[in-house]
């Protein structure tokens, strides 16, 4: 009987302790899952002395939290353009931002803009909410002086523009987080012919199809809002898009639009105003505000607002 009764004894403590043990891994496993780690994009000019990746710590922890980082080369090469950048970060609990200095190689030479990617891994005490961004390096090199339109050597001029760049996602959220697009507009009353027409974010996204009069056509790599399938690279903070009817460097340009100094904002696409649609007024910041579709706020099955393939609403009312 005094045996049997050791025995429930240590079963009874064996429980006990195991019920702690759960309590305490679930209470990890829930701060951990409440903590996520966000890295954003980043730009400076080739003449700055180096890129700088903001990474904050989203959520609550009671815990350190490391990551791991790594550079990927992109148009930008490692060696060249920018020094490899790896390591660690390591947040304290009541740390929420750190950076990521990558820093930068010139070399003088024109080249247009060029982009890398850091990229985030093997994280401990936290989970990865976007875990890729994009480092924008903005060549400040001399360039030639162009040539008057009908000498050799020279760039061509700016065609007269049908196409308009209407409406941009800089920074997706959610499960589309890697889906930034731009929507282009035939603004004419004819068809145009996008076959061998280029749009560049950092990269030449090839157009193809003809256009109808007052259509849409929305580059992206979202299959379900797409006309041209392409990985977009635009810098959340400003960036400049232009659309070309051939290659960057021998095609005539269309439009291009600066967007530094737009108002951005993390999961809102930005539209331009259906009565400044034209290659002049889409330049101007105060042209543009947060884009919807016939008043619908939600495009896609995330929290993302924007109204990719639809007219604009207006922005002035």
């Amino acid at each position: 009987m005094r045996v049997a009764q050791q025995k429930l004894r240590i079963l009874r403590i064996v429980l006990w302790l195991s019920a702690l043990a759960c309590l305490a891994l679930g209470f990890d496993a829930s701060t951990a899952a409440a903590a996520k780690l966000k890295v954003l994009d980043a730009s400076a000019s080739e003449s700055a002395p180096a890129l700088r990746f903001k990474v904050k710590l989203i959520g609550s922890t009671e815990r350190p939290v490391r990551v791991s980082y790594k550079t990927v080369s992109g148009t930008a090469e490692a060696g060249s353009d920018f020094s490899t950048a790896i390591g660690q970060l390591a947040f304290q609990p009541e740390t929420r931002k750190r950076t990521i200095v990558v820093s930068i190689l010139p070399d003088g030479i024109p080249e247009g803009k060029e982009t890398l990617s850091v990229k985030l891994w093997k994280t401990i005490g936290a989970k990865i909410a976007r875990g890729r961004a994009t480092g924008t390096i903005k060549d400040d090199d001399q360039r030639p002086p162009i040539q008057a339109a009908g000498t050799s050597g020279g760039p061509a001029p700016r065609a007269a523009s049908s196409i308009v760049i209407n409406e941009m996602l800089p920074e997706p959220k959610g499960i589309e987080a890697d889906y930034e697009f731009v929507e282009l507009l035939n603004v004419s009353s004819s068809p145009v012919d996008l076959d061998g027409w280029t749009i560049n974010t950092g990269i030449d996204c090839p157009l193809a199809g003809s256009l109808a009069p007052g259509g849409f056509y929305v580059v992206s790599n979202d299959v379900l809002i797409q006309d041209s399938a392409c990985a977009l690279s635009l810098a959340n903070t400003g960036d400049t898009v232009t659309v070309r009817d051939g290659p960057t460097g021998s095609g005539a340009l269309i439009d291009s639009v600066d967007y530094a100094g737009f108002t951005i904002d993390e999961g809102e696409s930005i539209g331009l105003d259906p009565t400044r649609a034209n290659p002049t007024q889409n330049d101007l910041a105060s042209n543009w505000c947060t884009a919807f579709a016939s008043g619908e706020g939600l495009y896609g099955p995330s929290e993302n607002t924007g109204s990719p393939g639809a007219a604009n609403g207006p922005c002035f009312h």
